[in-house]
Formats: structure tokens, C-alpha cells, sequence
């Protein structure tokens, strides 16, 4: 198994880990000014978010940005909490260099997103 890590190592913000080149885990951001994303560009098959917090979700917006889809799967909490905080994100930093992604990334969110029950 290969796990490459964008983020989230040795710090506290923008968990994203990398599995086999295909899974994503996570994709958050570190809040601050400016703010933290994730290091390197990724083009994973299939996306996986544990929970809603800004350092775990965050970021996820902006792997939709291009012709990229890859499904995210996550619980109902978890895209509900991930969609508010990409809208609060753009409301911060949207239209500078800052923001990795745009409202239009925000909206392809539902298109893509798969809610699954706990434990399932």
C-alpha cells in the first residue's frame, strides 16, 4: 500500500491522505490568513470524508474544478456541514488566489456527493 500525504502531516489543518494513487482521504484546509490547502494536484477515482470539519472537508470543492468527478462519499452530516463551510470559505477568500475552488465547483459537490448511513 502507498499513502502519500498532502497535508495534514506534522500539523494540525488540511488532512488529506492519498491511498495507491486512487482513494482519497479527506481533503481539508487550515484555516488561517491566508488559508492552507493541500500540496500537489491529485486525480483520485473515488473520495472518502470522514467528518464535516474545515481541516478534513474543506478543501474537497476543488477537486471538482475541470473535467475531474471523482465520486465523494461521506455521511449526511458530514456533505451538509462540508457544502456550509465551502460557501462560508468563498464568502472569505472566493475570487482571490487563495481559494482553490469557485461556487461552480461548490454546486458540482451535489452531483457527485453519495451519502452513506453509519457503519455502512
Amino acid at each position: 500500500m502507498n499513502l502519500r500525504f498532502l497535508g495534514g502531516a506534522r500539523e494540525v489543518g488540511r488532512s488529506a491522505v492519498l491511498v495507491n494513487d486512487s482513494l482519497l482521504l479527506d481533503y481539508g484546509m487550515r484555516s488561517g490568513t491566508p488559508p492552507g490547502f493541500p500540496v500537489g494536484s491529485v486525480d483520485p477515482e473515488a473520495v472518502v470524508v470522514s467528518h464535516g470539519h474545515l481541516d478534513h472537508a474543506g478543501a474537497v470543492p476543488g477537486l471538482l474544478s475541470g473535467d475531474a468527478r471523482p465520486p465523494i462519499h461521506w455521511t449526511p452530516p458530514t456533505g451538509e456541514l462540508a457544502r456550509t463551510l465551502a460557501r462560508d470559505t468563498l464568502k472569505l477568500h472566493g475570487g482571490s488566489y487563495r481559494c482553490p475552488f469557485t461556487e461552480t465547483d461548490v454546486k458540482r459537490v451535489t452531483e457527485v456527493a453519495t451519502t452513506h448511513g453509519y457503519r455502512e
